[in-house]
């Protein structure tokens, strides 16, 4: 009996010594040319196969705590075999690149969908190309791996909205087409919902050309034509080559020598009244002679400007557009002090939120190649401008993040030195009143009131607050206006006993200023739809649950 106890002992002993014992893998496997998660791959260790979801992750429990064979198998890429140590009652991250088989020739489409140009993110919307069909995720995105050499339109459609098109183009293998893929709320349900068909004449897919040249656009759609929108060479909004209200054709001049040399492409979007929408892309090359002996110089100054606001200005607005095009002088128009309009047609859900880029000219520059980047490694293309500044009011936006610019002056002989500025953009807030409490009874003649602030992140150190606070009496007189820095206000004098009085934050504005010898950046963000700075005005402004009433106290005698 002993002998047995002492060989159990020593079993247990050999097995503990052995790694006996359980844990776990867990990862996402990948495609090695994008970098996008791969569904539906065969995961094996062991005799344990398993497939990953949507979002190309995977997980297997209980595995023996040892060196393991993993492999994974998709068709049309080649088999994946690795060792994977795995620790007892651990669970080890184990992420798969899958390589393509050298038959396997696709290429990406990936874009981000928003309800209107520059809105929130659509989420839930259905997006077809070919026989291949996805949905956008919560933020907007959606992509998918298309074989080499498929042409076919890509649409947008959610029940409630119009739809969007991508008219005719061919996937490429190895290369990423992207997009950012504006959808409008459908206008009249009763209309169709098929999306206007383009056509371009004057510029042929793949032609090169040089100087000046003329482009016609038409469209044809069910609904009245509402909207053609051209741009060259940008994915940005503005600037735009041309654009033409209520007609089914478009024409204008194109100037080259403005662009640089290479590849270039010209982006229709053109809409009809039910807000179906139709985009096209029209590859080109320009080549004109090199006149130019010298790059250009470098931009003498820099500067970038946010603004956030804690109100809501409205999805894009016809209205605006129709305005600025054929009544400028109305008192609806959105302006800025020196009556320009604000271009500003779309916006996140509950804040208005866009970047001001300018800088000065470069001597020597045709126009200005302008980049985007999030974290100062990776910069994306906006567009080719050519003026000296930009609106950025992007869907990629998010009020609160760190943005990086970057401009580089061009003319036919090349690029120029280019300029980096970043901005620290801020969060959007509101203001909430607290006391006096509304319908408050019995207050003090030298009240103390007190607000506070409920933003969506946090502000970074340096930041400054600015409330003006505002007091009227029953007959509506104002009898205080007062600027506040911090969260609440001593009331200087003295209010009459036994009165009727309202208050309210009437504006509220936070501000980040970093000034330099060649520029600066500057960023604030409104509580409210009041800038004071600039004194425009966005919707109401003042507090969400303002104003509040209160009745001052009677002393007694």
């Amino acid at each position: 009996m002993k002998r047995l106890v002492v060989l159990l002992v020593l079993v247990a002993a050999i097995l503990s010594l052995t790694g006996c014992g359980k844990g776990s893998i867990t990862g996402t496997v990948t495609d090695s040319v994008f970098g996008t998660p791969l569904a539906d791959v065969s995961v094996t260790v062991g005799k344990v196969t398993v497939k990953t979801n949507a979002e190309g992750k995977y997980s297997i429990a209980d595995v023996g705590a040892k060196s393991q064979t993993i492999t994974a198998n998709l068709t049309g890429f080649s088999t994946y075999t690795n060792t994977v140590l795995v620790e007892k009652n651990e669970t080890v991250v184990f992420d798969i690149a899958m390589i393509p088989a050298a038959t396997n020739k696709y290429g990406m489409i990936s874009a981000f969908v928003s309800e209107c140009q520059g809105g929130p993110a659509l989420a839930g919307a259905t997006v077809t190309y070919g026989t291949q069909t996805a949905v956008t995720d919560e933020n907007g995105y959606f992509y998918m791996l298309i074989e080499d050499g498929v042409e076919s339109a890509l649409t947008v459609t959610k029940e409630g909205y119009a739809t969007t098109k991508v008219q005719n183009f061919t996937v490429v293998s190895g290369k990423a087409s992207q997009f950012e893929i504006p959808v409008r709320p459908l206008f009249n349900p009763d209309q169709s919902k098929t999306p206007p068909t383009v056509t371009v004449t004057g510029l042929d897919a793949g032609a090169a050309v040089s100087g000046d040249f003329t482009i016609t656009v038409n469209m044809t759609s069910d609904a009245a034509p509402f909207a053609i929108y051209s741009y060259v060479s940008s994915l940005a909004r503005s600037p735009r080559a041309n654009v033409t209200y209520d007609s089914d054709t478009a024409t204008f001049s194109v100037d080259t020598t403005l662009y640089e040399n290479g590849d270039n492409y010209l982006r229709i979007l053109a809409y009809d009244y039910s807000g179906n929408a139709t985009i096209l892309f029209v590859p080109f090359l320009i080549d004109n002679a090199v006149n130019d002996t010298t790059l250009p110089d470098a931009m003498p100054y820099t500067l970038i400007e946010s603004y956030t606001f804690g109100v809501e200005v409205g999805y894009y607005s016809k209205q605006q557009d129709y305005l600025r095009e054929n009544s400028p002088l109305s008192t609806k128009m959105l302006k800025r002090p020196d009556g320009a309009p604000v271009d500003l047609n779309a916006v996140p859900a509950d804040t208005t939120f866009y970047n001001i880029i300018a800088w000065g000219a470069s001597s020597g520059a045709d126009g200005y190649s302008l980049y985007r980047s999030f974290d100062n490694r990776n910069y994306t293309w906006i567009g080719n401008m050519l003026t000296t500044s930009y609106f950025d009011y992007s869907p990629l936006l998010t009020p609160g993040q760190k943005v990086w610019y970057k401009i580089e002056p061009y003319n036919s002989f090349g690029k120029g030195e280019a300029t980096i500025r970043s901005i620290e953009t801020l969060p959007s807030y509101k203001i909430y009143l607290k006391t006096p409490q509304n319908e408050a009874n019995n207050v003090s003649l030298t009240p103390t009131f007190t607000w506070e602030m409920q933003a969506t992140g946090t502000f970074p150190a340096g930041a400054d607050f600015s409330h003006i606070i505002t007091v009227h009496d029953a007959t509506d007189y104002k009898v205080l206006e007062a600027l506040a820095g911090a969260n609440y206000y001593v009331y200087p004098g003295q209010l009459s006993p036994g009165y009727v009085y309202s208050w309210d934050i009437y504006a509220s504005k936070a501000e980040l200023y970093f000034p330099d010898s060649v520029g600066y950046s500057y960023a604030c963000s409104f509580g409210g739809g009041y800038d004071f700075w600039n004194k425009l005005k966005y919707g109401q402004p003042g507090s969400v649950n303002g104003e509040f009433y209160f009745t001052t106290a009677v002393p007694v005698q």
